[in-house]
């Protein structure tokens, strides 16, 4: 049965130049056995394709969403600034597996990322398994000094970005972790199991893949297992 751990701790991260709050709450459940149990034996991994996931995803059980959505909606109100009155929307929810090779990986998967350019749209990830895995790192697009992808400069940053492919040519396929002449990591949350991270889905973030070997595994009972969550509040 899942459980929220009364006792567990809360760390608030001020990322890049923006200061944009990144949530950091660790040991949050008493148990992660109902959820990795439930990843290994009863999730229905299959590769994704409606997104630039690089690996395989299953929807989330029903008793995790139960518990999970409302807990971590408090923890939202208290650290961000939201609407008044507002509505609490899930939009999607997974078991997710790295699992893609490098060989494999389409362009899009070759940098860091962002979930939605919508304000007051957040996303949750929570690290399962234990392990030696690698976490989650937040950059800044160097040229345009980009953190958070908004509607105002959301053409800018692309446009800068097919620039850069227009004159240096395609990006090296593989997956992105340390600065290089096109983003600058500017925060770095390592994984820990049971750890769990709520920042906005506009923030540009990426797995911290700096070791294929640790992280790149196709069996949910030995790779990098996380539950994502992605919540929109709305008036």
């Amino acid at each position: 049965m899942y459980a929220i751990n009364p006792n567990f701790r809360c760390q608030v991260r001020l990322v890049g130049i923006e200061k944009t709050p990144v949530i950091i709450l660790d040991q949050v459940l008493t148990s992660l056995e109902p959820a990795i149990n439930y990843a290994v034996s009863q999730a229905k991994f299959k590769s994704e394709q409606q997104t630039y996931y690089p690996g395989m995803r299953a929807t989330i059980d029903q008793a995790y969403q139960d518990l999970i959505v409302p807990f971590i909606h408090s923890i939202i109100t208290e650290y961000f600034t939201v609407p008044q009155p507002h509505k609490i929307a899930l939009d999607a929810g997974y078991y997710s597996l790295i699992c893609r090779a490098e060989s494999m990986l389409k362009p899009e998967q070759c940098i860091p990322h962002f979930d939605s350019k919508t304000a007051n749209y957040f996303a949750i990830t929570h690290y399962l398994n234990p392990g030696d895995f690698s976490g989650t790192a937040f950059y800044r697009h160097r040229q345009t000094q980009t953190e958070t992808v908004t509607e105002q400069n959301v053409k800018l940053y692309f446009d800068s970005l097919n620039q850069y492919v227009a004159n240096q040519g395609m990006l090296q396929q593989k997956y992105f972790s340390k600065s290089d002449e096109i983003f600058e990591l500017i925060e770095l949350v390592p994984y820990q199991a049971n750890r769990m991270l709520i920042y906005p889905g506009a923030l540009l973030h990426s797995a911290f893949v700096d070791d294929v070997s640790k992280n790149v595994i196709i069996d949910p009972k030995k790779g990098r297992l996380t539950a994502n969550l992605f919540i929109e509040l709305t008036n």
